[in-house]
């Protein structure tokens, strides 16, 4: 259900699951990891333009990462 809403809502046509020790680089800030950042439960973010893994990147792309309000899940 959640991937039929990314598809018909937003034009995305897959999604990938990363870790939270992913490389990213935003042109803003530069390289950093999602485990820096400490959401609270249901708290979500979204980049767009984002490179992922440092050596051999892959992007740009859009990034959406938060916390389960349900069971803490990052």
């Amino acid at each position: 259900m959640f991937t039929l809403t990314l598809v018909k809502t937003w034009g995305w046509h897959y999604r990938i699951r990363c870790k939270n020790d992913v490389w990213l680089w935003r042109s803003s800030k530069g390289w950093s990891q999602p485990k820096s950042f400490h959401l609270q439960p249901g708290e979500v973010f979204g980049w767009h333009n984002v490179k992922l893994h440092k050596r051999q990147w892959y992007g740009p792309v859009h990034v959406i990462f938060g916390r389960n309000n349900v069971n803490g899940e990052f």
